[in-house]
């Protein structure tokens, strides 16, 4: 069984292969914001529902969960096996409580069918409490993923500090909210075809999405940069992203606005 480790690193791989998978040119052309836009709904996609970020929002919270060891022990682990391929951490002890915080510092690595992997950095969390009822929590990290294989050399860095808050605390089925900064930025040197890739993508989500119980964002503001090279051109665009129902987005770059579908990247 390939450890979780190796497992997300194959999906930040994901990330750059919407572009890099295109045919190789013999020029970099600036990529149009159409296409750019197509790309930054596919990575705010990986990093809301479980492939970059801390946690899947299509989790939802535990939002009536009283606060107790054993139910913050599981979200707690949660997040560390989504962010540290799998590793737990030392318990703390059974007097964990409201405000709880922790922070790891990481030093892993693994090799598995051929593909050696690292992560190294600091993650934290804090759980949020509402009249001493579990409500939300900050998870925050700031990481640095290696990867080397026969078809390529890649480094991904990832920060993020986001907070999750339930709207209405005593309801099991509350909406919630997120927000806070999040950034991804990668480093791949690819075999054959022989060719490099380097992107980043920093977004702050200026208002915080409102995120329905069955993970479907009703609404949310972000601004965003984005900026990069690969086998298809260069490009460098900054923008907002105004959230939509039914996993659509609009996109504005240069005061043009795209309809995206944050599912598949099309865009109308």
């Amino acid at each position: 069984m390939k450890s979780k480790l190796i497992l997300i690193i194959l999906l930040l791989a994901g990330v750059s292969l919407t572009y890099t998978a295109c045919k190789k040119s013999s020029s970099k052309p600036t990529l149009d914001a159409k296409t750019v836009s197509s790309q930054i709904a596919l990575n705010l996609a990986q990093t809301l529902y479980g492939g970059l970020g801390g946690f899947d929002i299509s989790d939802g919270l535990s939002a009536t969960a009283s606060i107790n060891r054993k139910q913050l022990m599981a979200k707690r682990q949660q997040m560390i096996f989504k962010l540290s391929g799998g590793k737990q951490i030392n318990d703390t002890g059974d007097d964990i409580t409201c405000g709880a915080s922790e922070d790891t510092t990481l030093n892993y690595s693994a090799t598995v069918n051929g593909t050696s992997a690292t992560i190294a950095g600091t993650l934290g969390f804090t759980f949020i409490c509402t009249n001493d009822v579990f409500s939300g929590f900050n998870v925050r990290d700031n990481l640095t993923v290696g990867e080397k294989s026969a078809q390529l050399t890649a480094t991904y860095k990832l920060n993020e500090n986001l907070t999750a808050a339930a709207v209405n605390a005593s309801d099991i089925n509350s909406s919630f909210t997120l927000g806070g900064t999040f950034s991804m930025s990668d480093n791949i040197s690819y075999v054959s075809p022989k060719s490099t890739t380097s992107e980043s993508y920093s977004y702050n989500f200026t208002t915080p999405l409102l995120i329905d119980d069955s993970g479907d964002i009703d609404s949310g503001v972000a601004t965003f940069t984005t900026s990069g090279s690969n086998a298809s051109g260069t490009w460098n665009y900054s923008g907002t992203v105004t959230f939509e129902t039914n996993f659509m987005a609009k996109i504005t770059i240069n005061g043009t606005t795209y309809n995206v579908n944050l599912q598949t990247g099309t865009v109308s």
